[in-house]
């Protein structure tokens, strides 16, 4: 009945500390973020195998600690861009960049596949494609490709 009870309390601390490290840890996952979740993982079943549950807590809180630090930092500019780095624009006017497809290490096949589940089956329909530093592709169709509005019809 004792492991039940590490189990449960273990399960409940990592619970908190997913909390604790924001919503963007999971919707929008950066690596840092990625390796805090393995971290976590790991050292929250450590007490599982063995009896030590302290010094899983204290490790537990430095990592929440770090990387509430490493989120922190990328408010501004410079840690944004040494922690998650910048977009990749992939297509420019209807024009694959295929140096920028290569540095990102994406083939031709794969961004089309992506296009096709977004909707646009030419890549002469997008006006500009950028690979966002969590790892989403935006697409911007070109003005003729958007749905129509009110502001087109001048109503």
């Amino acid at each position: 009945m004792e492991i039940f009870f590490k189990i449960l309390f273990i399960y409940l601390i990592t619970i908190a500390i997913m909390r604790l490290m924001g919503k963007s840890t999971i919707v929008q996952m950066t690596p840092y973020d990625l390796v805090a979740i393995i971290i976590v993982g790991t050292v929250a079943a450590e007490p599982l195998i063995s009896t030590e549950v302290k010094p899983t807590l204290l490790a537990l809180g430095i990592l929440v600690v770090l990387h509430l630090l490493f989120s922190y930092l990328t408010l501004n500019q410079i840690g944004n861009r040494f922690f998650l780095g910048e977009p990749t624009l992939l297509i420019k006017k209807g024009v694959i960049l295929e140096d920028n497809l290569e540095k990102a290490r994406l083939s031709v096949a794969q961004l089309l596949s992506i296009l096709r589940n977004k909707g646009y089956p030419k890549v002469s329909d997008v006006d500009y494609a950028v690979l966002e530093p969590i790892g989403e592709i935006s697409i911007i169709p070109k003005i003729e490709n958007t749905p129509v509005t009110v502001e087109h019809l001048n109503i």
